[in-house]
């Protein structure tokens, strides 16, 4: 973009923020046209305002048209100057005396306008008068152009400051709303979040008798839901991807030895929604811990296949050990907290369903949930943690 094109385009932007285009007439400024008629014995007088492709009057007397081309309109050769342009005999000057208005039906002769200026420097249009045949004007009514004009640039400036006041307010009052919504919003889903924990505690709490058991019961599904809430709060709580989950969630529990351990994990690229991403979560974290402790990951030197996939409008992730002797071969003697967080308490956050099987080739979990329950682009499920 050239210096000159640059600077037409700040020109008409400070004519737009005006609002002044296409405005019903108004007495201040047909009162300008008036005065100028008036003043200098016209039969024509305008207040144009010279757009991209056209130029509009905001005024006339004299004429019933409200706009003409830019190309052929005096005004848009008037307002390349600060001082006034005036034209004594269009048919004797070489810009005009083949346009239109000269040629044709209008006879425009005689041209004389000012241009109206802001503080900006931008000159917007002009205030104007013609007649049909050749004149001269004196330096007084050229002044009085010139201080018609200035109250029209006062006038437009005092408009473009009201249309900016008011967009600033709208702007402000949009501001509010919206930090009020995202407040709402973080205020919903750390409810949420608070739920789960209290959920995780109060269940925890009928089996543990002792404050030190309680707190070593809860307290790495506690560390996991943290992860993933910092996760979603880094990603503005637009949701997580799964696998960003999944490693959030285990990574409280292996460490920075993520990738050397015998676990790999696998599948597309799947956005969560926030209370997805919570739930699932706890089942990895609870997989884990069980691998670490009994399973595949502790010392057996066995491995762990975590996957998931979409088969149709179903997320299917599964939990798979290998080598890992007797625990995994049959189910524990009694159903504990972590086996009700696997098998009931997290599917049913996820509107899902899970399955556990104990083979002699070793411990698989499986977990299945509808997408539209569990995208981002798909609905909240409502159901969290509850100690009922």
């Amino acid at each position: 973009m050239t210096d000159s094109q640059a600077q037409e385009a700040n020109r008409l932007a400070a004519l737009h923020r005006t609002g002044i285009l296409d405005t019903p007439p108004e007495e201040t400024f047909d009162r300008f046209c008036r005065i100028a008629a008036n003043a200098i014995d016209v039969p024509v007088a305008l207040v144009s305002l010279v757009d991209d492709h056209r130029q509009w009057f905001k005024a006339r007397l004299g004429i019933d048209d409200p706009e003409t081309p830019r190309e052929i309109a005096f005004c848009a050769h008037a307002i390349q100057n600060d001082d006034p342009l005036v034209v004594e005999n269009a048919l004797e000057d070489p810009r005009f005396r083949s346009n239109p208005l000269v040629t044709g039906d209008t006879h425009v002769r005689f041209y004389a306008g000012a241009p109206i200026i802001l503080s900006g420097g931008y000159r917007l249009g002009t205030v104007c008068v013609l007649d049909t045949n050749p004149r001269q004007i004196s330096e007084g009514q050229r002044q009085i152009l010139v201080d018609l004009a200035g109250l029209a640039a006062r006038e437009l400036e005092i408009r473009a400051g009201a249309a900016f006041a008011e967009e600033r307010r709208e702007i402000a009052e949009e501001r509010a709303m919206s930090a009020e919504l995202v407040a709402k919003e973080m205020n919903h889903r750390m409810g949420n979040l608070f739920a789960q924990v209290s959920g995780l505690v109060s269940m925890a709490a009928r089996e543990h008798d002792s404050p030190a058991d309680l707190v070593s019961a809860v307290r790495e599904r506690v560390i996991a839901l943290k992860s993933v809430n910092d996760l979603l709060v880094e990603q503005k709580f637009r949701g997580a991807s799964l696998r960003d989950v999944a490693e959030a969630a285990l990574a409280p529990l292996i460490g920075e030895k993520l990738g050397e351990t015998g676990l790999v994990i696998s599948g597309d690229d799947l956005p969560l929604n926030d209370k997805a991403a919570f739930n699932i979560a706890l089942v990895l974290s609870e997989l884990g811990t069980n691998a670490l402790k009994y399973g595949a990951l502790s010392d057996r030197g066995g491995r762990v296949s975590l996957f998931w996939q979409r088969e149709g409008e179903v997320l299917r992730l599964v939990w798979q050990e290998s080598d890992t002797g007797d625990w995994g071969a049959r189910p524990p003697h009694r159903q504990g907290f972590g086996s009700l967080l696997l098998d009931r308490v997290a599917p049913a956050g996820l509107m899902g369903q899970a399955a556990r099987r104990f083979t002699e080739a070793g411990y698989s979990y499986e977990l299945t949930a509808k997408l539209a329950h569990i995208t981002q682009e798909g609905l909240l499920a409502d159901s969290v943690i509850t100690s009922s």
